[in-house]
This record gives C-alpha cells, structure tokens and sequence, in this order.
C-alpha cells in the first residue's frame, strides 16, 4: 500500500488544528478497538491497529471521517498517533482506486499468426515501450509481447488498440485483469493489477522519462491529493 513520504508533517499539523466538521453519518470502529490501542501490551497494540486498518479498507468513505474524527479529538497520544498511522494508509489506498484504469504501455496495432496448429490470424498490439513503475512493468510485460485479449475478449477488434485502452479506461483502478499475450511462439496468460493514470500520462514521452522523475511526479500527485482531502474538510466547518 502507498504511503506520503514528506508528508507526515502537514498531515499532523493540519489535522491537529483543523476544525473541521464531518459528516454524522460516520460510523465508530468496532468495540473494542480502541481500548486496545492504547493497552500497555505493545504487541495488542499493534493488533489493535491492524485490525483498524482492516475495518477501514472495506468502508473507505465512511472510516476516513470516523478516524479522522478520533485522530481530532482523542485525548491518549498512542491512540492518536495510530489512528494517523492508518488513516494516512487509507487516504493513500483512496488515492490510488480514484481515475481512470491505467497499465502503462505504448501500443503498436499488429495482426500476426498463432502459433497453434490453426494457423489463424489475429488483431493484437505491440508493446512498444514500458513505463517505469506502472502496472505493466510490475506484472512482468516484455517488450515486443503481443497482447490480443484481455479478460473476457479472446480476441481484440479491427482497432485492439482503441479497444484495448478504451476497455482498460473505463475499469478502476485496483481491479484485476488477465491480459493474453503473445511472446514469440508461446502463448501466455499474465493477470495484472491495473493502475491508476497519471496526470502525466498525457504527455507522450512519459516512456522515455527516468524511473527517478516519474516517482517524483507520482509522489507529487499523490501530495496533492492529500492536501485536497484536507482543504475539503476545512471548507465542511
């Protein structure tokens, strides 16, 4: 799970004279949780804490707002400190499922032969370039693979570029998907784990940056979005 390196300050300081007002509609951790984050036996502590990251992962919207509201108004420091820890790991985990679905390919349209014993020809696209640290890098795409379905689509249409990204697009981002791919003669099935896209994406040489810049421009963009979360709740006095 992503965190916000340099950022832990801002967030403890915004957080501790924010004022703002959030929404009733919050619902507390489970009984139970609290007590024990601040029990004086570390290793229930951190049970504690882990089991109020959990609670949090399958209600994002809602335990942001209940954690922050603790964060806010807790009198223990030990208490205080955790429910930061997790609600900086929830707003994180918000950011990166936000926008739209994003592998992190250039494409090339291609028509090739299978290998099997058909003989058949198919519509794929070239992977032409990888972008460092994104979600086709990370599940393992080589250059020069031909992808010619993905999920359901044995087989891409007469455009499977404009296929393929519009299908990639519109899922979010975190979800699941098991690409077929071609590798010279050897027919493969890789699942992946999609991204979200960038605002950098839309400049075309983004492929060719350094690994170096494209994790500051997404620590960046993952910097903003907390800063965004923060203001929204300040304008919610």
């Amino acid at each position: 799970m992503k965190s916000f390196p340099g950022m832990r300050h801002l967030l403890g300081s915004a957080l501790l004279f924010s004022t703002a007002v959030l929404s009733p509609a919050a619902e507390p951790p489970p009984p139970g949780i609290l007590e024990k984050l601040a029990s004086e036996q570390f290793a229930v502590r951190e049970e504690a804490q882990a089991d109020l990251l959990a609670w949090g992962l399958k209600d994002p919207t809602g335990s942001l707002d209940a954690i922050y509201r603790i964060y806010r108004g807790g009198d223990d420091p030990e208490v205080r400190q955790r429910c930061y820890a997790v609600l900086l790991e929830l707003i994180a985990d918000d950011f990166s499922r936000q926008g739209q679905g994003f592998i992190g390919i250039s494409m090339v349209d291609v028509m090739r032969v299978s290998p099997d014993e058909g003989k058949t020809r198919f519509n794929g696209i070239s992977v032409a370039a990888l972008i460092p640290c994104m979600a086709g890098e990370k599940s393992g795409l080589r250059l020069g693979d031909i992808i010619y379905g993905i999920d359901h689509l044995e087989r891409l249409g007469e455009m499977p570029s404009v296929d393929f990204r519009n299908y990639v697009q519109n899922l979010k981002p975190g979800t699941e998907i098991l690409l077929k791919v071609m590798r010279g003669k050897e027919l493969l099935k890789l699942k992946m784990v999609i991204g979200r896209r960038p605002a950098a994406a839309d400049d075309q040489s983004m492929s060719m940056w350094p690994r170096e810049r494209i994790e500051m421009t997404l620590r960046q963009e993952r910097e903003t979005y907390l800063k965004t979360w923060l203001a929204e709740r300040e304008k919610a006095r």
